[in-house]
């Protein structure tokens, strides 16, 4: 019997969203669609290959669709004043589809794996820009920055929906959340020029040994450039300094070494950019203030930490144990910064936590999709 390209497809896109680029493998797909591996290997000479196939037969046309609809609700919030969608919207978002959590997948896959990045840069690129600044030559930069945020957090909704708190929250809070940040006034002035100086400060990860240190700080730098799944124990060795000896003794696993690295630095970013936002909240307004700081993680020469950052979400989404270390990690900080007083608090300000984390997540995304984003009025983001 012949194996159909759309079989393979529908087989791709169920184990891009459920395992994840780590399951995107040929024998995982195969299995899935029940066929044998020979199909595959005769249609296609890689995973990555499949995948970028996948995004252009399947997930990019239908995620240009869905920006399409969110441009549309955000208007109607902004220049019609009703928002007979939004909540609609958030929810797709909020419980996404296979399709929505296959394609945010290979959005982050992207970054490091260039079969896929080609993909994704032959026609998404250029439709979000169309869709987002529209057919005006000068279009007005409040509206654009406001269609800019929705699609944003509904980007990021999707990659932060791992976080455990997630369950906790009504996705019409997030609606809420975002309805008032689009009847917002945006304010375009010149944001300070203040930085965030502890971005450019390497990460220590308080081992208290060099070596430990080194290889820590290798994963992270690999993980950023490569991925977590082509990062090799035996190239950390080798670029650390260390033996592959020294990794194991100190992680069973790869992978156990990859989770102590997350939570290491989960709490530690998450507690230095509240310190700087409620410093700059003082010294300016909440607006400015987060501005400020999304400006300075979008500058290139945080590509490498944006990176990281979604690698990580990406990772956690299909590995439990790395999401409940982050999460456990990052809590006590959020219920002394936001005053939640347990996990299971004030659900406005776990949804405001959650969209927090998802606007910056979405923005990651955004911005390496449309540069443009960045010279946009980033004080739209705010909640």
């Amino acid at each position: 019997m012949a194996v159909s390209d759309e079989s393979i497809m529908d087989a791709a896109r169920h184990i891009a969203a459920s395992q994840g680029w780590a399951g995107l493998r040929f024998r995982t797909i195969a299995a899935q669609a029940q066929v044998s591996v020979r199909p595959l290997r005769d249609r296609y000479e890689s995973s990555s290959q499949l995948a970028a196939q996948l995004w252009r037969g399947q997930l990019c046309d239908s995620l240009i669709a869905q920006v399409s609809e969110a441009v549309k609700c955000a208007d109607q919030v902004v220049l019609n004043n009703h928002n007979d969608s939004l909540a609609a919207l958030v929810e797709q978002f909020f419980q996404p589809s296979e399709t929505l959590k296959a394609s945010m997948e290979l959005l982050i896959v992207a970054r490091f794996d260039p079969v896929i990045a080609l993909a994704v840069s032959e026609k998404f690129p250029h439709e979000l820009e169309r869709l987002l600044f529209g057919p005006e030559s000068a279009p007005d930069r409040s509206l654009v920055a406001k269609r800019c945020l929705i699609v944003l957090l509904l980007f990021g909704l999707v990659t932060e929906r791992w976080r455990s708190w997630a369950s906790e929250i009504a996705s019409h809070e997030i609606s809420k959340l975002l309805e008032q940040s689009l009847r917002r006034e945006v304010n375009d002035e010149v944001l300070p020029n203040d930085q965030a100086t502890f971005l450019d400060e390497p990460q220590d990860f308080h081992t208290s040994d060099p070596m430990w240190e080194a290889l820590l700080g290798t994963l992270v730098q690999s993980v950023a450039r490569v991925g977590y799944e082509a990062t090799t124990t035996d190239q950390l060795a080798k670029e650390s300094g260390c033996s592959e000896g020294f990794i194991f003794r100190k992680y069973p696993t790869k992978r156990d070494l990859f989770v102590d690295a997350a939570h290491r630095g989960a709490a530690h970013y998450t507690k230095l950019q509240l310190e700087f936002a409620n410093d700059m909240a003082q010294r300016y307004s909440e607006a400015v203030g987060g501005a400020v700081l999304l400006r300075e993680w979008l500058l290139p020469k945080h590509e490498d930490k944006r990176t990281i950052s979604l690698e990580l979400s990406r990772v956690a989404l299909h590995d439990e144990k790395l999401a409940k270390l982050m999460t456990d990690e990052q809590m006590p900080v959020l219920e002394e910064n936001l005053q939640i007083p347990n996990s299971a608090g004030n659900a406005n300000l776990l949804a405001l936590a959650h969209v927090g984390f998802s606007a910056g997540s979405g923005a990651f995304l955004l911005s390496d999709l449309l540069p443009q984003f960045v010279s946009l009025p980033l004080t739209v983001v705010e909640f």
